[in-house]
């Protein structure tokens, strides 16, 4: 008996013992993966879901579609290489241009019941109108065949009455991927989500790509369909996470434009665009706005300015800059909403655009701020030129995350609503939509912003984020734009 106990006593140390050590080796693994910087470090690398695949659009990178050659060849044998990558290249832009249908009879038990109400016909009609203001040489206008989309197509195509109709079932609603976070009042069946899932990503394959090598001009194509059609496209275009998609919300009739350009790069110039609507006409599922104690930050690029500036004090707004602004701050106003104060960086070109901004709005505060001054915040990817050094780049990081840090937070429900215009800049803003989102941060270069656009993002007391529109500009005048 003595000796089975003493073999039990051996076993149970040495098992222990092993179990010990893979415990440790366990813990000391997952805490180097868990390992970070601080955010002033030099020592950065992009992250795995961050780095951009330039053969997203299956098989058009010229890369893919000319056999390599090895590093030490001839250069006859290269310059053979160089001349079938040229030929496989394309030197045009693909422009798509998303638009979500006008409201509908949400009562309605079958799609031919969910058809467009008075307002989502106006919704329909507005959305039309700007699209022809915009100038624009359309090829053709892609539609779902559910029948609010139907029926919004068919106005817009009153406005651009050349412009042939495309139906593509493919477009139609559904649930593209489970969200993160999930939402407690929409949760759908798994095989939804299996089955719309892989008809929507199909779609995405079939529209999202680049040109074709031997397309001679940009086009532009309009396509109409759905709130989660559309997010679910501009997640998977931009590479971020696609469940992520429900992080994105989209006002009726809004307007989308994302651009694929030549080299595979993709960039999402606008996102659930509104401004040329009425205040009585906007509108978005009541689900989405229903919320107590949202904290609206509603964050303004300054308008154009000086380029040819030598400092910051040379750098003031150009007579369109200030005319851009100016609509802006009228676009503020129709808004109806009260603003607890306005906070602007402290470089010349904001702190004359949010001074312009305060004119509508007698006895509101100018808050300067220096953390939102303009800057490199991290180096992205796809990667860009820049003349600033890791240092540098590492200190405005530093700089411009902690201005993250001190306005991006949940609201305190019992406050009840609140809503911040935040003039700044176009790299602040692209990056702090980033962190916002929680998507990778390098991925800001991603976005273009043009001048005087607003870009407003819904922080409820939950602590979800919503991402309401980005750049839009839709309010000021085509002639007038720029970025």
């Amino acid at each position: 008996m003595g000796s089975w106990t003493r073999m039990q006593r051996m076993v149970s140390l040495t098992v222990g013992a092993v179990g010990g050590a893979a415990g440790f080796w366990y813990a000391s693994r997952q805490w180097n993966q868990r390992q970070v910087h601080a955010s002033w470090t030099t020592n950065f690398e992009v992250s795995k879901c961050g780095k951009w695949d330039y053969n997203w659009d299956h098989s058009r990178d010229p890369r893919s579609l000319v056999e390599p050659v090895g590093d030490n060849v001839d250069p006859v044998v290269q310059n053979r290489y160089n001349e079938k990558l040229d030929k496989k290249r394309t030197r045009v832009t693909r422009h798509l241009i998303l638009v979500r249908h006008g409201q509908y009879n949400m009562d309605g038990r079958t799609d031919a019941e969910r058809y467009l109400t008075e307002k989502g016909r106006k919704q329909a009609a507005c959305s039309g109108e700007r699209l022809k203001q915009l100038g624009f040489d359309f090829d053709k206008i892609i539609r779902s065949t559910m029948t609010r989309a139907q029926e919004t197509a068919k106005i817009i195509s009153g406005s651009l009455p050349e412009l042939k109709l495309h139906d593509d079932a493919m477009l139609e609603e559904g649930a593209p991927i489970p969200p993160e976070p999930p939402v407690g009042h929409w949760r759908p069946e798994v095989s939804q989500f299996f089955e719309d899932g892989a008809r929507i990503e199909a779609a995405f394959r079939k529209y999202f790509h680049r040109a074709e090598p031997d397309q001679k001009q940009d086009t532009y194509t309009l396509v109409v369909c759905h709130a989660n059609v559309i997010r679910y496209f501009v997640c998977r275009a931009l590479q971020f996470p696609p469940e992520a998609w429900l992080r994105i919300s989209l006002g009726h009739a809004s307007i989308t434009w994302i651009s694929v350009m030549d080299d595979g790069r993709v960039t999402l110039r606008t996102l659930g665009e509104t401004g040329h609507m009425p205040k009585e006409l906007l509108s978005r599922p009541s689900n989405q706005t229903k919320a107590r104690g949202t904290r609206n930050l509603i964050l303004i690029r300054h308008g154009q300015y000086n380029l040819d500036g030598r400092n910051d004090s040379e750098r003031y707004l150009t007579e369109v800059g200030q005319k851009q602004v100016a609509f802006t701050a009228d676009y503020l106003k129709r808004l109806g909403v009260k603003f607890d104060r306005i906070v602007r960086s402290t470089m010349t070109r904001a702190r004359e655009s949010a001074k312009i901004i305060s004119g509508s709005f007698p006895g509101l505060k100018l808050l300067d701020e220096p953390l939102l001054m303009e800057g490199t915040p991290i180096r992205p990817d796809p990667p860009s030129s820049s003349r600033h050094t890791d240092s540098e780049i590492a200190t405005t990081h530093a700089r411009i995350e902690a201005a993250f840090r001190k306005y991006f937070h949940r609201a305190v429900q019992k406050q009840g609503d609140t809503y911040t215009p935040v003039v700044c800049h176009a790299n602040v803003i692209r990056y702090l939509v980033c962190r916002a989102l929680q998507i990778p941060p390098e991925a800001w270069l991603r976005m273009s912003l043009q001048h005087a656009s607003l870009t407003w993002i819904a922080i409820g007391h939950t602590g979800r984020v919503s991402l309401r529109s980005l750049g839009e500009a839709s309010h000021i005048p085509p002639q007038l734009q720029s970025r």
